[in-house]
């Protein structure tokens, strides 16, 4: 079992014994937009931590640096603001 996940591009359902989950997605991404949250929403029901992140502007497909000059470019940056107080970034 992972002790993390980190869904970028997500479209699948929890388990009760789900590890603790990060999202980022692009409210203008024209594949996920309209789906609403199912990702985040089945971590929450089946109650395991969950960290979501919309951005307004990023599109599918935003990779690692985000599109630069929209909202996405922030991201990477996020993902390590949940990762740290976890203490997964420590040696």
């Amino acid at each position: 079992m992972p002790d993390l996940f980190a869904a970028i591009y997500p479209s699948m359902a929890a388990t009760p014994a789900a590890p603790p989950l990060f999202v980022a997605v692009a409210s203008d991404d024209e594949l996920f937009a309209k789906q609403g949250y199912g990702l985040p929403d089945s971590w929450r029901r089946a109650g395991r931590p969950v960290e979501l992140h919309v951005y307004e502007h990023g599109g599918h497909g935003f990779g690692f640096d985000g599109k630069p000059g929209t909202t996405s470019s922030g991201w990477a940056e996020a993902l390590l603001g949940w990762l740290g107080p976890h203490g997964w970034l420590t040696t």
